[in-house]
């Protein structure tokens, strides 16, 4: 079994008892405002980060789940708007027409949206995605050209002199009609539509801020990701999710061996916190710290000194403090990422995806363009001397480290012995059950090799994956 991988999300129902008989009913809020959509309400936009981090910690605080959640949609609105070239349908969940208004059904309470404050909706989440999207395609505007100068360059001797790879690129494969050059070469040819969705659906997630099917054109956006984009100034989270939209950048089978998730969060401007804890950055962190000398932990820790269960206090000082700093760092990952790391990975796919494979590591790549543009400064944050000293009077130690580490991964790998979930015969029979039920979901007979899946689950909870759905995928 390979590249088959499934999360499940166990949920609490809840007890009808004499509570549900005594509810009272749904309060009603009519909203009549054309400026403004009514999740966007009584929302500020500071521009300091600090206090625009303290304002997003709010939002959530106050609007998670406020907007309902539901396996099933109960009742919406569609319109179709033609976006560069391209119809898109928008799913309005859980807004209702009733006569001249609108109901729209959230938690504790149904919102009444006149006509004019329905459209404030409409306009808001056009609006929003068209920017979006612009903003997503500026980021890989120049990402063609680089990869075909790449390519060229490689290519040069098999070209005639003055003859350009880019006029070469639309032409068909001798044998192979419905294929030309540029897939051949798999040259993906960006263009703004392609980070324009078929189909977006704006409303509640079940836990996660928003979802993209990949090589469906189908994204979701819950309210609280708008909110938090709002409060923000730019469309952060829904520019992730349009990134994975692309499929030219992240369609099947490429998604497969590639950090995809850290790609789409390279185009969103992150303000501290995020960068310090959000789990798609954790290569960010140690890019940070073996290469810029920044540890996101002791900063995070710096700025929240003490954690308290009513509520951490920051301090606000310290956190604008390091604020500037992740500033820094993340400007020239983020240059170094979209012009030096992604034409080159992108020029070369085959072989950085079976680096990224062999090393078990979807950011593997990355990391080595990362390590080959800068020298580390790890020791003592001062400079690479301290480090680069260290690292040339242990040379011959780490070496002979990294050989022995590479003998024990090829003996595993020409081990015919396949690997198996370890102190099996230890298990409850209850446990022996869920493991089968488990390995019945995710489609795994029990014959199989299941080395690969319990490497992605044990990462997973490493990594905190199970503990941080509530975040957007």
């Amino acid at each position: 079994m390979r590249k088959k991988i499934a999360i499940a999300v166990l949920a609490a129902l809840p007890f009808f008892g004499a509570p549900f008989l005594f509810r009272q009913s749904p309060a009603q809020v009519v909203y009549a405002d054309s400026s403004q959509p009514h999740y966007l309400k009584h929302l500020k936009q500071p521009k300091d980060e600090v206090q625009q981090i303290l304002e997003v910690t709010r939002v959530v605080n106050t609007f998670d789940g406020a907007y309902g959640a539901s396996e099933f949609i109960a009742g919406n609105i569609e319109e179709k708007v033609q976006m560069y070239g391209k119809e898109v349908t928008i799913v309005f969940h859980n807004y209702v027409q009733d006569g001249e208004n609108v109901r729209y059904f959230r938690t504790g309470g149904i919102d009444i949206l006149t006509k004019d404050a329905f459209r404030a909706v409409k306009n808001d989440v056009v609006a929003t995605l068209r920017q979006a999207a612009e903003e997503a395609y500026n980021e890989h505007k120049d990402l063609s050209k680089r990869i075909i100068n790449i390519q060229e360059q490689a290519l040069r001797k098999r070209l005639a002199k003055d003859q350009k790879l880019e006029d070469l690129l639309d032409q068909k494969i001798p044998g192979y009609e419905n294929l030309t050059v540029a897939d051949g070469l798999g040259t993906p040819r960006v263009v703004l539509p392609d980070f324009v969705p078929s189909q977006f659906h704006v409303g509640p997630l079940l836990r996660a801020l928003g979802v993209t099917f990949i090589n469906s054109e189908f994204v979701g956006y819950d309210w609280l990701a708008r909110q938090i984009d709002f409060v923000q100034g730019k469309p952060n989270i829904l520019k992730h999710e349009l990134t994975h939209s692309c499929r030219k950048l992240q369609g099947i089978p490429t998604i497969y061996e590639y950090d995809a998730e850290f790609h789409a969060s390279m185009v969103m401007d992150h303000n501290a916190l995020w960068f310090m804890r959000h789990p798609y950055l954790q290569d960010a962190r140690l890019v940070a710290k073996v290469l810029f000398g920044f540890d996101a932990v002791k900063a995070f820790n710096d700025a929240r000194k003490v954690s308290l269960i009513p509520g951490s206090p920051l301090d606000e000082k310290q956190l604008a403090n390091y604020a500037t700093k992740i500033k820094i760092i993340q400007q020239e990952i983020h240059n170094t990422f979209f012009e030096k790391f992604l034409p080159e990975y992108y020029a070369n796919l085959s072989f950085w995806t079976a680096v990224n494979e062999d090393l078990n590591d979807g950011n593997a790549a990355f990391k080595i363009c990362m390590w080959a543009h800068y020298q580390p400064t790890l020791l003592d944050g001062k400079g690479r001397e301290t480090t680069v000293q260290w690292l040339r009077k242990n040379q011959r130690v780490i070496e002979e480290a990294a050989k022995e580490a590479l003998e024990e991964i090829q003996k595993e790998r020409n081990s015919p012995t396949p690997i198996v979930i370890p102190d099996a015969h230890q298990f409850s029979p209850q446990e022996k059950e869920l493991a089968k039920s488990f390995l019945k979901v995710m489609g795994v007979s029990e014959e199989e090799d299941l080395g690969p899946l319990i490497k992605i689950v044990q990462q997973m909870h490493r990594d905190g994956v199970f503990d941080r759905l509530r975040f957007y995928r």
